[in-house]
């Protein structure tokens, strides 16, 4: 069994037509939210489930893109960037923790 969570698009659609985001043109016949609200709405329920990996996932995204700017003549130790990823997930990891709602609390805004 799969821990991924399956969060449909109508059910994004519906909740952030709910809360002001307006449908656009996606073709000449058809009408929707942008794709990268999809992707922000399932990023931050990721996010929030899971804080930690959100953070590794946003870490090696940075890492790669550090990578490919650096090809060819870098001269950056190897594992360079992987360590440092690893300080921030280490340092991170215990705030996390200690930042955690309790389990059943709903999300307000401020």
């Amino acid at each position: 069994m799969s821990n991924e969570l399956i969060v449909s698009n109508e059910f994004i659609r519906k909740i952030a037509l709910d809360n002001g985001f307006e449908l656009k043109a996606i073709t000449e016949s058809r009408q929707d939210l942008k794709p990268y609200v999809y992707e922000f709405a399932r990023a931050l329920i990721a996010a929030v489930l899971d804080p930690e990996q959100a953070i590794r996932d946003t870490l090696d995204s940075h890492n790669d893109k550090l990578r490919g700017e650096h090809k060819g003549g870098n001269n950056f130790r190897a594992g360079y960037y992987e360590e440092i990823c690893q300080k921030i997930t280490d340092a991170t990891s215990e705030k996390l923790k200690d930042n955690q709602p309790p389990k059943g609390t709903t999300l307000q805004a401020n």
